[in-house]
């Protein structure tokens, strides 16, 4: 299936990027030129002649910045702001502490590797992945930010990161000991900083959507969805509550541990104040916040948030229920089932 997936991307890149040259919009248009070489993980490598990634960029790196929380609550709209930032690189779902024992080298390059790939990774979403003008996936919402730096960088680098929130925890979970020892390691050959931003989405949210992805999908004929709400495997949903609150629990195990260095971001936060969280996100990585940067990144929330608790028939036992496990986590106690 991988090799398969990899093809699928190769041809696709070969269709659509072969001999053509982008113009990426942007404080200064520069001209990229993609080659269809494929990097391990499937990502293409990307020559760019005018900001191609140089590591004396990144010798004045502060912070390397880390994801933690829960699958679908919100980790690709921060990290695609986070990214549009000058002096910020911020890549999608690379896996950090799952890609870190591949790019183990003889040479002591490894840490150089890491921030090659996470600045590959992110100029390839900047221009055909995620955070790519919808003209290029008309298809696939995008997390694009007109004007801005997404892929790109401005001068010196001085926060550079991944945004992999719920696989990130779900690390900590299943081998705490290795993933602090790689966490360690990254800040002792890096010489900066670490800091964790832990995303939060109400719960009976989450866990829905989690249910809707792994055992069904939402349906457009109204009498269809009213069927498939219907009929929730009651053990299926249980097991997925459970999923949850083994993550926060690891969440709030590391807020404990890494006391000041883990930031809260609350999506409905930044939907009803995305101003005033975006300036917060800056404050928290030491990163300079521009009223041009606050306008373009704030363009792309929008004021809806999808609650996807109403497409699945949650019985009121259930609610109480998570509505009293979350009482045990101060980051989640505000929440119900009504709001």
């Amino acid at each position: 299936m991988f090799e398969q997936s990899v093809i699928g991307r190769w041809l696709m890149l070969t269709f659509n990027f072969k001999f053509i040259k982008r113009t990426l919009p942007g404080p200064t248009s520069d001209h990229l030129t993609i080659n269809t070489k494929l990097d391990h993980q499937g990502s293409p490598i990307i020559h760019d002649g005018v900001t191609s990634f140089q590591f004396k960029a990144c010798q004045q790196l502060r912070t390397f910045l880390f994801f933690i929380g829960y699958p679908r609550s919100g980790h690709s709209l921060i990290g695609s702001i986070i990214d549009a930032h000058p002096q910020a690189i911020v890549a999608h779902e690379y896996d950090v502490i799952g890609q870190w024992p591949q790019l183990n080298s003889s040479t002591n390059s490894q840490h150089h590797k890491l921030l090659y790939q996470l600045y590959n990774n992110s100029r390839y979403h900047a221009i055909s992945g995620k955070r790519a003008p919808s003209t290029v996936n008309s298809n696939v919402y995008t997390y694009h930010v007109p004007d801005e730096w997404q892929g790109r960088y401005q001068g010196n680098i001085k926060v550079i990161g991944d945004k992999q929130g719920g696989k990130t925890t779900r690390h900590f979970r299943l081998d705490e000991g290795k993933s602090i020892a790689i966490v360690n390691n990254i800040k002792l050959k890096l010489g900066v900083n670490v800091k964790f931003i832990h995303v939060v989405r109400n719960p009976y949210d989450v866990i829905s959507t989690a249910y809707i992805r792994r055992f069904g999908k939402r349906q457009t004929d109204s009498t269809k969805q009213q069927d498939y709400i219907a009929n929730v495997d009651m053990k299926k949903l249980r097991r997925i509550i459970n999923h949850f609150f083994a993550d926060a629990k690891m969440n709030w195990h590391l807020k404990s541990r890494l006391n000041d260095t883990v930031l809260d971001i609350y999506t409905t936060d930044v939907i009803t104040h995305p101003k005033q969280q975006i300036n917060k996100i800056c404050l928290f990585l030491q990163l300079p916040c521009s009223q041009h940067y606050i306008n373009h990144t704030a363009s792309i929330i929008h004021a809806f948030q999808s609650k996807t608790r109403h497409y699945i028939r949650w019985p009121s036992n259930l609610i109480k229920m998570v509505a009293k496990r979350l009482q045990h986590y101060p980051f989640l106690s505000q929440f119900t089932y009504e709001n």
